[in-house]
């Protein structure tokens, strides 16, 4: 799909941004975890057996009858641990069209990140993948963030790994994503820096702490600090991995700094900025079939459970429930400091395309 088929997209979703389907779809795949991050805030959901996953023939019923979805991220827990996420995402992107997957890891199963990335992109040409790999602190800061002792030589493991695989596929994107929080905000530059060095083939970028964690005392963020890295980060894009001729690369670039200013305001004000757009543009799946309109709305906006639906996507994402959620977003003007919604927000609204335009100028 060439630059112009993905802006006529993104023209017919500006206007009509419910339609039959999500344009960026989270899909969790499992809560199976073998770490116990402190800023997780799926931590009381990890490692249920309760919850009955969807299996592979059910996402496969899933995808035919679900239309286009363009953006995805196939999530947890930890995807690699399930063992048929490689054919999960093939599914998606071959029936659905997806053009950009992005799967979140720890890192710390080389072998299965490697053969799930190879088969995905070797069967999925159409398809660019983002593989995010969390490091929230070098060595035994990481360690006993994630509460496993090897985990920082893991996923620095699994990173040689992608890098090598990269040389072969350049529809492979590495990112390393630390998350920030009281316990590692006064790090950040050193984390960044490090980065830099140690992981060359990555971007890095940073998530803010949100929801419930699994530590509630690491939620107290100085959010200058937080200002200050996505700042360092933002004049980044000035570097030799920013390709300033890249289609549309000027635009994604201020839509990070743009979010991160939102972010920002939104944290230290704890107030609405502008109209959320979840349960029309986005949406979160469970592994359990599940669907929500993200994943920080109570149980009680539950839009419902694709089982329910007889997998059809599309009956569920315009049933009466959707319809009451996203009368409930708007009328209460919900707001979070979620990056991923905001990133579909951002674009999808025409009151930000100034300061989109004018932060493209700077670049």
């Amino acid at each position: 799909m060439n630059t112009k088929t993905n802006l006529f997209n993104v023209g017919k979703r500006m206007l009509d941004k419910r339609a039959n389907n999500p344009f960026y779809l989270i899909c969790y795949v499992t809560n199976k975890c073998n770490l116990t991050c402190e800023h997780c805030f799926y931590s009381a959901e990890l490692n249920n057996s309760q919850k009955d996953e969807l299996t592979l023939e059910e996402y496969e019923k899933i995808s035919k009858n679900m239309g286009k979805v363009l953006f995805m991220s196939l999530t947890g827990g930890e995807p690699f641990l399930r063992r048929d996420v490689a054919q999960i995402a093939e599914l998606f992107c071959k029936n659905n069209g997806v053009r950009k997957l992005a799967i979140p890891t720890n890192g710390t199963f080389t072998k299965q990140v490697v053969e799930g990335v190879r088969y995905i992109l070797e069967n999925c040409k159409n398809t660019s993948l983002d593989i995010n790999i969390s490091i929230d602190g070098i060595g035994k800061d990481h360690n006993d963030i994630r509460g496993q002792k090897d985990s920082f030589e893991r996923a620095t493991n699994t990173y040689k790994a992608l890098a090598e695989l990269k040389k072969e596929f350049n529809k492979l994107g590495i990112s390393i994503l630390a998350t920030v929080t009281s316990q590692n905000q006064d790090k950040m530059e050193e984390i960044q820096a490090y980065v830099k060095k140690e992981f060359p083939q990555a971007v890095f970028s940073v998530n803010l702490i949100r929801g419930t964690p699994k530590n509630p005392q690491i939620s107290n963020v100085d959010i200058k600090k937080y200002e200050n890295i996505a700042s360092r980060i933002i004049n980044g894009y000035q570097s030799d991995k920013f390709n300033k001729n890249a289609p549309l690369a000027k635009i994604s670039a201020s839509k990070n700094a743009l979010r991160a200013d939102i972010i920002s305001k939104t944290y230290k004000n704890n107030k609405f900025i502008s109209q959320c757009y979840a349960a029309q543009l986005s949406g979160v799946m469970y592994e359990n079939g599940d669907v929500f309109p993200c994943e920080l709305l109570d149980e009680d906006k539950k839009i419902g459970n694709i089982r329910d639906f007889d997998y059809n996507f599309k009956k569920l994402w315009n049933s009466e429930k959707a319809t009451e959620v996203i009368k409930y977003i708007k009328d209460t003007k919900c707001f979070c400091t979620h990056e991923c919604f905001w990133s579909t927000n951002i674009l999808f609204n025409l009151k930000h395309y100034p300061k989109l335009l004018l932060e493209s100028s700077k670049l």
